[in-house]
């Protein structure tokens, strides 16, 4: 019997059993500058509106422990505030950093997780800054803090939001974001990025609130066919799917003679 060559292509993974396929995938060192993305919002050709208390909710999935950088960047356009969150893998340790900071300054939170824990797994970041108070609270995962910085009080404080490369950075980790939602004084916006091509990103009410540079749609993964595995078998070979196990089976047969 002639060798029977099997090539699987597997989009379970990426699309069946992915219950969320939307979002979008930010490249790190990993890839060239070119190769990287960059999200603005709002979008770069517009004016951010002040805000006494902004917030941003998301979750985060880190791609490649070998690639440190950014994640997310938030500058204030009318003063000198800039906040970062930073990514970085402590080989040593074997710790993976997640690390927010007042740009130029000084870290303000810094938190670690096992690398079972990060590594292609979304985690819920929360950051919310309210200039009233003069208090910042963040979460990432179940670690939390409170940040006092007497500062932050009566700023006329006009947000812009950058995830991956952002104006002079371009040291980006590597990971994917989804269900990102931004708050604004009374305002909610959720942004699902179910977006398929283009470099506009919309919210919830189909309007456009940003802007997306060399953009890595997420849902396209449910469209597509990726080659992940092959195997070959001198015999006819199948899958069959256990349903008790929720497992597939990788099956050999003999040849009939």
């Amino acid at each position: 019997m002639k060798r029977l060559t099997i090539i699987i292509y597997l989009i379970i993974s990426q699309s069946f059993l992915c219950v969320y396929p939307q979002g979008l995938q930010f490249h790190g060192n990993e890839k060239t500058i070119a190769d990287r993305s960059s999200l603005s919002i709002p979008g770069e050709d517009e004016k951010p509106k002040v805000v006494s208390e902004y917030g941003v909710d998301l979750e985060v999935r880190n791609h490649n422990l070998n690639s440190p950088g950014i994640i997310l960047y938030l500058r204030d356009t009318t003063g000198d505030e800039a906040f970062s969150l930073i990514f970085n893998y402590d080989f040593g340790e074997n710790k993976a950093v997640f690390t927010f900071a007042k740009n130029g300054e000084k870290t303000l939170f810094s938190t670690s997780f096992t690398k079972e824990e990060v590594l292609e797994k979304y985690m819920p970041v929360s950051i919310r800054i309210n200039t009233v108070s003069g208090v910042i609270d963040i979460s990432i995962g179940s670690h939390k803090s409170t940040i006092r910085m007497p500062e932050l009080k009566g700023i006329q404080f006009s947000p812009q939001l950058y995830f991956g490369m952002s104006r002079n950075i371009v040291e980006c980790a590597s990971f994917s974001i989804r269900n990102l939602r931004i708050t604004a004084d009374n305002s909610t916006t959720d942004i699902p990025l179910s977006e398929c091509d283009g470099e506009n990103v919309h919210d919830s009410d189909k309007k456009v609130i940003g802007k997306i540079k060399n953009p890595k749609w997420l849902i396209n993964r449910s469209f597509s066919w990726n080659p992940i595995w092959k195997a070959y078998s001198s015999t006819p070979t199948g899958f069959a799917f256990d349903k008790t196990r929720q497992d597939k089976n990788f099956i050999h047969t003999m040849p009939i003679l």
